[in-house]
């Protein structure tokens, strides 16, 4: 299913043109998620309101990482195998 999703996503960004797409890497949407909205604000030439920048820090640091316990997930959980993850994507 995540490859097809994949396969898809890229088919429709090469449709479409990279300069429709902005990649964040998903570390910095959980570490820094004001920042990363920054980003893709200017990206686009969208302003971003000091007020928005302010509330999205407000809630990130209200709302931590984890904070209802850790989730730690192995490909073999699923009956996967790393290789053959890594292959594929």
């Amino acid at each position: 299913l995540w490859a097809r999703t994949m396969d898809d996503a890229m088919a429709a960004r090469r449709e479409l043109g990279e300069h429709r797409f902005f990649d964040v890497p998903f570390r910095e949407t959980v570490s820094d998620p004001a920042s990363a909205a920054g980003r893709v604000y200017a990206h686009f030439g969208i302003d971003f309101p000091d007020q928005t920048r302010d509330r999205l820090r407000a809630w990130h640091l209200g709302h931590p990482q984890h904070r209802h316990g850790e989730h730690r997930y192995s490909a073999a959980d699923f009956g996967l195998v790393p290789g053959a993850i890594r292959e594929r994507f």
